[in-house]
C-alpha cells in the first residue's frame, strides 16, 4: 500500500491509526527532523478549527507540555499536520521493527497514588496554559496524551480540536463519549462558549481513571456492550451513543472506590468531583481555575506541615533545656558533697600514707623484675596479636566481597524476575522480552552456579538459581532444559527441608518447591504425562500448605497453593475422579477467601477462582447434572470476560475463555442443539486464532484451535452442511501436523492428530470418497500403534485405553470404507483387526460400555462379509 505524498515530508511507515486519520513516521527533507505526520479523513474533522488551533499553538510562547507543530495543511488534501515524535523504535516477536508511543492510557488504575497526581498536575498545568492561551482542547482522554521521558514535562498533550465539535461530520465514537459532559454530546457547536468548560469535565473524567483505572460515570453499560460485541484485540469498540448518554445522565453523584486516606487527599478529590459536575454551572470555568484550587492545595500543605515541624522542634528544645537545668542541680549538690568528704578523708589518708611507704619501697624491686618478665610476654603477644589481625582482616575482607557479590546477584535476579513476572507467561508461550535479556540472564545464572555448585551452606541460593533458570529456558522454547532444572531445584529443596526442617525460611522453601512441583506438573501435563502430573500436583499442595500454615498472611503464598490445589482439581476431573476433583477445587475459593486476606482480591486472584468455578461446572456436568454445570460456566465464564476485558486481554487468561467456552459449547450441543453449541464454539474459535497469530510457538493454544475445529466439523455434519464440516475438519488436521511437528515427542498433541485424521477419514467415506479416505485412515493407524507399543510412561492406564479404542475406530473405518469400495479383502482384513483390538481392550479393562458396542458393531460387519 502507498504512503500519502506531502511536500516537505517524506512519510516512512504507519504507527498509528485513529477514527479522525492515520499517523505516520516521517523525515523533513529541509532538516532531517524525524517527527509525526497525522492525515486526516476530511469528514472525521473541522478543518478551520484545526487550522486555528495549529496556528494558536505556533504563536503562543512554549510550554514543555504543549508540543508546538512544524508543519501543517487543512487548505489542499492530503490535510495533514507534523507534530515532533515521540516514542520508541521496538521489534515484535518475527523480529519486524514497529513504533511504539506510550500514553497515559497504559497508566489508568496501574500508577501508585504520588505518580498519578504528578502526571495530573503536569496535565492540568499544560491545559490551564492552553487555556490562558485562549485554546481549546475538547478531544482530552488517556490516549491522546503521550508520555515522554522530557526532564520538564513527562507529559505530552496532542490532538487538539479531534473530537465531537461542531464542523464534523462523521466521527466514530469508541470509549471517547465517556470522557465529555453530556452537554458537549448535546450540542456541539458551542465550542466558543462552553469549549473550556468541556475541557474540565474530560480533564476530570481522564483524573479519575488515572487515579482507579475506572469510568466515574457509565462504566459497567460501557464494560456491557464491550463484553456483547467482542473484537480482535486492538480494534476499536463503536458504542450505542444514546444509550451511553443515558447511563451518564443517571449517575449525578461520582462515587470513589477507595475512602480519602488524608484531608489533603480529600481535598485533592474535591477538586476533580466538582470538574465532573453534570451541570456546567457547577463546574470550574476553565482549568486555569483547577490549577489555582490544586496550587493553593499544595501551599496550605506546606505551610501547615512547616507548623507542625516548627512546633516539634520548639518541643524537642524545651525538653532540652529542662533537661539542662536538672543536670546542672544535681553537678552543684555532687561539688558540695564532695568538698565535706574530702577533708575527712585526707585526714585519714595520710597516716596510711606514711605506713605504706615503706611497703611500697620493699616492693619496688620485686615490681621492676616483674616488669621486665611481663614486657617480654606482651612483646610475643602482641606480635602474634598482629599475624590473626592481619589474617582476621584479610577474612572479613573476603567475607565482605563475597557478601557484596551476593547482594548484588540476588539484587539482579529479584530485579530480573520481577520484570518476568509483568510479563505474559505460560507453558509454551514466549514472554516478550528480548532473546539478548534472556541469554545475559541465563549466562548470569550459570556463573552463579560455579560459586553454589559445592557449598551446601548456599543450597537456598542454589534452588532459587536453578528455578529461575528453568523459567528463563521456558522463554527460550528448551521445555527439555527447563524440566531439567525444576528437576535440580526439586532435589536442592528437598534436601534442604531434610537437613534443616525446623529452619525460620522453612516456610519460604516449602513454597518455592510447591512452585517447582506445580510447573513440573504443567510439563508433564502437556506432555501428554497424565500419571506423573497428577502426582507433581499432590506434592505441590503438599508442600504448599505448611507454608500457607506458616505464614498465612503472606498473599503470594496462599495464591500460589490455591493454583496448586486448581491444577490437581482439573486433572483430577479429566482423569475421571470426579470427587477428588470437587474437594481440590473448594480449596481455591476457601484459600483466596477476601476476608482471610484483608483485602479485596486482585485481578489475577479473581480470575483464578472464576477458572476454578469453571472446573466446578465440569464437574458437575460430569456427575451428571448439565443444568446446574451450564448455570455455574455461564455465571463464571461471564465473571471471566469481565476481568480479560479489564487485564488488557492477558494471553493466559484468554486461553483460558476460550477452553471454557469450548466446554461449555459441549454441554450446550446436549442440552440445546448444534446451533447454540455452534455460537460458544465461534467465541473460542476468535481468541484462539488471535492467540495463535501472536504466539505461534504456543502450543497449547494450537491444541485447542485444532480441538476446536474439529468439533465444530462435527457440528457441521450434525446440521446438515457436509461440505463446511469437511473444511473444518482438515483445518483441524492441519493445526494439529504444524503442532505435531513443532512437539514431535508430546503423545497428547500425537493422538489428536491421528482423532481428527480417523474423523476426516470418515466425513470423505461418508461423502462418497472412500478412496481418498483409506490413505488418511492408514496415515492415523501408524503413530497410534507406535506409541502402544512403547513400554514407559509417556501413556498411562486411561492414556492407552483411550488410545486403543481409536485404534479399533480407525480399523473400523478402514473395514467401512473397503466396503464402500467393493474391496471385499480390505474390508475383511481391517474388520478382522478392528475385532481382535476390542478383544483385547474388552480383555484388559473389563465390562466398558464403548467396548462392548463396538466389539458388536464389528462382528455383525465381519458376518455379513464372510
Amino acid at each position: 500500500m502507498s504512503l500519502p505524498q506531502i511536500a516537505g515530508l517524506e512519510l516512512q511507515e504507519l504507527i498509528g491509526r485513529g477514527s479522525c486519520g492515520a499517523v505516520y513516521r516521517a523525515v523533513k527533507l529541509d532538516t532531517g527532523e524525524s517527527c509525526a505526520v497525522k492525515v486526516f479523513g476530511s469528514m472525521a474533522i473541522s478543518r478551520k478549527l484545526l487550522s486555528i488551533a495549529m496556528r494558536g499553538l505556533q504563536q503562543m510562547p512554549g510550554h514543555p507540555g504543549l508540543p508546538q507543530p512544524l508543519a501543517f495543511d487543512f487548505d489542499n488534501s492530503p490535510y495533514f499536520c507534523a507534530m515532533p515524535l515521540v516514542g520508541f523504535s521496538t521489534k515484535d516477536e518475527e523480529g519486524h521493527k514497529q513504533w511504539e508511543t506510550p500514553t497515559l492510557e497504559d497508566c489508568c488504575g496501574k500508577s501508585g497514588p504520588e505518580e498519578a497526581w504528578r502526571y495530573i498536575y503536569e496535565l492540568c498545568d499544560a491545559m490551564a496554559w492552553l487555556h490562558r492561551n485562549n485554546l481549546l482542547h475538547c478531544n482530552l482522554k488517556p490516549r491522546n496524551i503521550l508520555l515522554d521521558d522530557d526532564q520538564n514535562s513527562s507529559i505530552k498533550t496532542s490532538d487538539l480540536v479531534q473530537g465531537w465539535i461542531g464542523g464534523t461530520h462523521h466521527f466514530e465514537t469508541t470509549d471517547h463519549i465517556l470522557y465529555m459532559p453530556p452537554d458537549q454530546v448535546e450540542h456541539p457547536d458551542t465550542l466558543a462558549r462552553h469549549g473550556t468548560s468541556w475541557d474540565v469535565y474530560s480533564f476530570g473524567v481522564t483524573a479519575f481513571r488515572l487515579l482507579t483505572g475506572k469510568f466515574p460515570r457509565g462504566a459497567e453499560a460501557y464494560a456491557e456492550q464491550v463484553a456483547n460485541h467482542p473484537l480482535p484485540q486492538g480494534a476499536a469498540y463503536t458504542l450505542d451513543n444514546a444509550s451511553m448518554l443515558h447511563c451518564v445522565r443517571s449517575q449525578p453523584d461520582i462515587v470513589w472506590p477507595a475512602a480519602p486516606t488524608t484531608k489533603w487527599d480529600a481535598r485533592r478529590k474535591q477538586i476533580i468531583g466538582k470538574c465532573l459536575a453534570l451541570d456546567m454551572a457547577d463546574r470550574w470555568p476553565d482549568l486555569r481555575e483547577v490549577m489555582h484550587e490544586l496550587e493553593k492545595l499544595e501551599s496550605d500543605y506546606l505551610v501547615e506541615d512547616a507548623q507542625e515541624n516548627v512546633e516539634i522542634e520548639k518541643g524537642r528544645q524545651l525538653s532540652k533545656v529542662a533537661l539542662m537545668r536538672a543536670v546542672a542541680l544535681i553537678l552543684c549538690a555532687l561539688m558540695v558533697i564532695e568538698g565535706v568528704w574530702g577533708l575527712v578523708y585526707v585526714r585519714s589518708v595520710r597516716g596510711r600514707a606514711e605506713r605504706a611507704e615503706g611497703l611500697i619501697a620493699q616492693k619496688n624491686e620485686t615490681i621492676t623484675e616483674m616488669d621486665q618478665q611481663i614486657n617480654n610476654l606482651t612483646q610475643d603477644r602482641v606480635s602474634k596479636v598482629n599475624e590473626l589481625s592481619s589474617k582476621l582482616k584479610e577474612e572479613r575482607e573476603a567475607r565482605q566481597l563475597a557478601n557484596q557479590n551476593l547482594q548484588i546477584s540476588q539484587a539482579a535476579v529479584d530485579q530480573f524476575v520481577s520484570q518476568l513476572l509483568q510479563m505474559p507467561t505460560g507453558i509454551g508461550l514466549e514472554a516478550e522480552i528480548s532473546k539478548k535479556q534472556i541469554s545475559d540472564a541465563l549466562i548470569f545464572y550459570e556463573n552463579e552456579r560455579k560459586r553454589l555448585k559445592e557449598n551446601d551452606d548456599l543450597l537456598p541460593e542454589r534452588a532459587r538459581n536453578y528455578f529461575n533458570t528453568a523459567q528463563l529456558m521456558l522463554r527460550r522454547q528448551q521445555r527439555p532444559e527447563a524440566a531439567g532444572y525444576f528437576e535440580k531445584s526439586k532435589s536442592a529443596l528437598a534436601l534442604l527441608l531434610k537437613k534443616q526442617p525446623g529452619h525460620a525460611n522453612s516456610s519460604r522453601w516449602q513454597e518455592l518447591l510447591g512452585s517447582v512441583c506445580r510447573w513440573l506438573g504443567t510439563l508433564k501435563t502437556e506432555d501428554g504425562r497424565r500419571s506423573e502430573a497428577l502426582d507433581l500436583f499432590k506434592q505441590s499442595v503438599a508442600a504448599l500448605g505448611p507454608a500457607v500454615q506458616g505464614d498465612p498472611k503472606n498473599r503470594t503464598t496462599r495464591y500460589e497453593c490455591a493454583s496448586a490445589w486448581y491444577e490437581l482439581g482439573k486433572r483430577s476431573r479429566r482423569d475421571g475422579k470426579v470427587t477428588d476433583a470437587v474437594s481440590a477445587l473448594s480449596k481455591v475459593s476457601e484459600l483466596m477467601d477476601a476476608k482471610l486476606i484483608g483485602e479485596d482480591l486482585t485481578v489475577q486472584e479473581q480470575f483464578l477462582v472464576s477458572r476454578s468455578k469453571i472446573e466446578q461446572g465440569l464437574a458437575q456436568r460430569d456427575q451428571g447434572d448439565p443444568d446446574k454445570a451450564m448455570k455455574t460456566l455461564f455465571d463464571s465464564m461471564e465473571e471471566m470476560v469481565k476481568l480479560v476485558e479489564r487485564s488488557g486481554r492477558n494471553p493466559e487468561q484468554a486461553i483460558t475463555l476460550a477452553e471454557a467456552y469450548i466446554e461449555f459449547g459441549e454441554i450446550v450441543a446436549g442440552k440445546l442443539g448444534s446451533n447454540d453449541a455452534k455460537e460458544a464454539r465461534s467465541e473460542a474459535m476468535n481468541i484462539l486464532i488471535e492467540l495463535v497469530r501472536v504466539h505461534p510457538q504456543w502450543g497449547e493454544a494450537r491444541y485447542l484451535l485444532g480441538r476446536n475445529y474439529g468439533d465444530m466439523a462435527s457440528l457441521d455434519r450434525d446440521l446438515g452442511n457436509p461440505p463446511e464440516a469437511l473444511r473444518r475438519q482438515n483445518m483441524a488436521v492441519q493445526t494439529m501436523s504444524e503442532l505435531v511437528k513443532l512437539y514431535p515427542e508430546n503423545t497428547r498433541y500425537v493422538i489428536e492428530l491421528a482423532k481428527h485424521k480417523s474423523q476426516n477419514a470418515q466425513m470423505l467415506c461418508d461423502l462418497g470418497k472412500a478412496k481418498e479416505s483409506v490413505p488418511v485412515a492408514e496415515e492415523a493407524l501408524a503413530p497410534l500403534e507406535a506409541l502402544l507399543k512403547k513400554d514407559d510412561a509417556a501413556l498411562d492406564a486411561m492414556d492407552r485405553k483411550a488410545c486403543g479404542i481409536l485404534l479399533a475406530q480407525i480399523y473400523g473405518i478402514l473395514g467401512h470404507s473397503g466396503e464402500a469400495m467393493k474391496n471385499s479383502a480390505l474390508a475383511k482384513t481391517s474388520f478382522s483387526k478392528a475385532s481382535d483390538q476390542w478383544e483385547k481392550l474388552q480383555t484388559q479393562h473389563g465390562e466398558d460400555e464403548v467396548i462392548k458396542q463396538g466389539l458388536a458393531w464389528t462382528k455383525d460387519r465381519l458376518s455379513k462379509l464372510r
